[in-house]
């Protein structure tokens, strides 16, 4: 992501890309023996998308945000259809802002390296801030410090924004798809 770094050097940026799947309807699985998410969690991670969200809202020096949605998620029904109208909506107004790029990976996107699950990479302008990531999976989340790490992920990111859509495209892509969840 450190091209995408450049474009916005005094401003930190993430970079997101993953499926979020049905959570909203059913509770995580357990593995055996341990439990997928610790106490509280749910409580975190509201606070901490809440703090995300003020950062891109503010005005100045607002957080650089260009996410990767796979269509899947798109499509796939959280809670009713007005809900999803909603929330493609809001994504269709985020995208006007100049800090937020939003690209959609069509569902017959082949998708350079792996992927799976949802990633997000920090980058920050500061010398002294190194780049990380947080990768998300069934079993849970982790930080990511390791440069060499961060770096691989980074690349696999640029490759999979580099193959999608442009953002021009991806929002005609969600507000069609906003369409037949408001047609039904």
């Amino acid at each position: 992501m450190t091209s995408s770094r450049h474009r916005h050097p005094s401003h930190a940026l993430i970079g997101s890309c993953g499926v979020r799947t049905g959570t909203a309807c059913a509770p995580p699985v357990a593995l055996p023996g341990q439990l997928l998410r610790r106490d509280g969690w749910e409580e975190r991670a509201v606070s901490e998308r809440l703090d995300r969200q003020e950062m891109v809202l503010r005005k100045r020096n607002p957080l650089h945000i260009h996410t990767l949605i796979d269509e899947a998620a798109l499509r796939r029904i959280i809670g009713t259809r007005a809900v999803m109208v909603d929330q493609l909506d809001h994504l269709v107004e985020m995208a006007k802002m100049a800090n937020v790029t939003i690209q959609v990976l069509p569902l017959d996107l082949c998708t350079p390296g792996p992927y799976s699950g949802t990633m997000i990479l920090l980058s920050y302008p500061e010398s002294d801030e190194p780049d990380s990531a947080y990768v998300e999976s069934m079993a849970g989340g982790e930080t990511i410090g390791d440069d060499a790490v961060v770096a691989t992920l980074s690349n696999v990111w640029e490759d999979i924004a580099a193959a999608a859509p442009s953002p021009q495209k991806s929002i005609k892509a969600i507000k069609a798809i906003r369409g037949e969840h408001a047609g039904r």
